[in-house]
């Protein structure tokens, strides 16, 4: 068996913010490593037949200067979500004037109970600031959930968390806070350039 290992490195961990980077036992200080592992006690087993199945097509044909593809996502307007149990959830989608990328999504839930025991009420969304897949993002939670448990997720406002594009270079920056209770312990988001 073959694997790779690799130690966490700055930003994702040292600097301002827990967790602490581990240090390197290997030579050199190196951070990762190839490991390979012979089991030399495993009998050899007979290889199993696998059915003929067509290739999955995993991606389009691009060729520079091509248009970038639209990719489907579900159109805007107002949705409701019935709760398996009980309540439900109503859903509001908001799309770019060209109708090619969602904007928005906010949802009320009102007494909605899944078959898990626990019934969420209260309202979220999350909004993107700009037309850009790396647009900083808002999020708006007020949140409460009761039976088999019990919590709030709330975000500061009137702000709410804003998230920065630096979270794709596992480097997170945001304004605000996402603050959850749940069973009576409280959660909170990581700091700034962990």
């Amino acid at each position: 068996m073959v694997w790779a290992e690799n130690l966490a490195t700055t930003p994702a961990c040292g600097g301002a913010n827990p967790p602490p980077c581990a240090e390197s036992t290997e030579p050199g200080g190196r951070r990762s490593r190839v490991v390979l592992a012979r089991l030399d006690y495993a009998e050899p087993v007979a290889p199993q037949s696998v059915s003929a199945e067509p290739m999955p097509k995993w991606g389009s044909a691009f060729r520079r200067g091509d248009a970038l593809p639209i990719v489907p996502h579900l159109s805007a307007g107002v949705y409701t979500a019935p709760g398996a149990e009980a309540g439900s959830a109503r859903v509001e989608i908001t799309e770019n004037p060209a109708r090619t990328m969602i904007m928005r999504i906010a949802v009320t839930y009102s007494g909605y109970r899944d078959g898990d025991g626990i019934t969420v009420d209260g309202t979220e969304s999350v909004e993107r600031r700009a037309e850009s897949g790396f647009a900083p993002i808002t999020w708006h939670s007020d949140l409460s959930v009761s039976g088999t448990h019990t919590g709030t997720r709330r975000t500061s406002e009137p702000g709410g968390l804003t998230l920065g594009t630096e979270v794709i270079r596992n480097d997170f920056q945001a304004a605000g806070t996402l603050t959850t209770v749940l069973d009576g312990h409280t959660y909170t988001q990581p700091g700034n350039g962990s």
